[in-house]
Formats: C-alpha cells, sequence, structure tokens
C-alpha cells in the first residue's frame, strides 16, 4: 500500500508524499503491524514509481479502512490462497 496518490491521481509534492508516506508508517508501526518496502510501478507507462508497503497479516476490511484512510483508488490484496487481486476501498 502506499500512502502518496490521491484518489483524484493528482502527483503530489515529493515533500507532501515524503511526509504521508511517513505517517503510514508510523500507523503501522503504532498498531504492531509488520511490513516491508517496496516500489510500487506499473511497467509499462509513464508515472513515476512510488514508495510502497507490504503489510502483513493485515485483515482484508481494516486494509480497506487503511486504504480508504490514504485515499487509495485500489491497492492489491492477498489472501490465503496467495492470489493477489485488486480491491477499491
Amino acid at each position: 500500500m502506499t500512502a502518496v496518490v490521491s484518489r483524484f491521481r493528482i502527483l503530489l509534492s515529493p515533500k507532501e508524499n515524503e511526509q504521508r508516506q511517513l505517517n503510514l508508517k508510523v500507523q503501522l508501526k503504532t498498531r504492531g503491524l509488520s511490513f516491508t518496502n517496496g516500489i510500487g510501478q506499473h511497467p509499462s507507462n509513464d508515472w513515476p514509481g512510488e514508495p510502497s508497503v507490504l503489510i502483513l497479516n493485515l485483515n482484508r476490511e481494516s486494509a480497506k479502512v487503511l486504504a480508504a484512510q490514504y485515499e487509495q483508488n485500489v491497492f492489491v490484496w492477498a489472501g490465503e490462497t496467495g492470489v493477489p487481486e485488486l480491491v477499491q476501498p
């Protein structure tokens, strides 16, 4: 999940992106959730890569709430089967 894109797909300033990503990580740490850093980037378009996190052991409904809080259009979810899917908050 990334915290850096608004629901309107507007590029935010690098400073705003950095602050949102920091806020997300602080929230995850406060909640005791394990995560790892990554980059979310489509391989065939010009939209720049975005810092992302892979959050472990977060149920789908909690992920939807978190994604909505950070104004995400969609997020990638993989449950027990490991099959990824795009989910709207």
